[in-house]
């Protein structure tokens, strides 16, 4: 999912939505222990189709994924060359297990993390740090632009 996409919780509508906050009303709110959180119901981001409620078109914790969206992660899934397990806890399922059905595949698994994970012991490959610093390195031969010096400052494992 993505926060700067919305979900209409009636029609299913989808839209990108950058304002931040998403509507006026929600400005300052959300703090710890913060009292009157009530908002009228008319001061809510709505939907542009039907005036529902939008939401944030994500997936929250203990929420089912879509049908549609399992579909096409298992389509993936059989399909890939390279599977990449970048910023997660490798706890929480059905993603969790995802690594190990690709690497069972005997595909290569990199693994993208500041601690080892659940799926570390299946990764093929496991760089251990951020990934906002780590991703950009290990990206840039495929984006064409790798700086020809640089060197990754991390502890590495590849399993053979």
């Amino acid at each position: 999912g993505n926060l700067f996409t919305v979900r209409c919780t009636s029609c299913g509508f989808i839209e990108e939505n950058n304002d931040s906050p998403i509507c006026e009303a929600l400005r300052n709110r959300g703090l710890p222990n913060e009292t009157g959180a009530e908002i009228p119901l008319k001061d809510l981001p709505s939907c542009r189709q039907c005036g529902s409620l939008v939401r944030p078109h994500v997936v929250w914790f203990e929420e089912c994924l879509w049908p549609d969206v399992l579909k096409k992660i298992n389509e993936e899934i059989a399909q890939c060359d390279l599977f990449l397990v970048v910023g997660t806890s490798g706890i929480v399922y059905p993603a969790a297990g995802y690594a190990s059905v690709v690497a069972a595949r005997k595909v290569p698994v990199a693994e993208v993390n500041i601690e080892k994970t659940p799926a570390t012991s299946t990764s093929t490959f496991y760089f251990e740090g951020p990934s906002g610093e780590l991703l950009p390195v290990l990206l840039a031969p495929i984006k064409n632009d790798a700086p020809s010096n640089k060197t990754l400052p991390l502890k590495t494992k590849t399993r053979k």
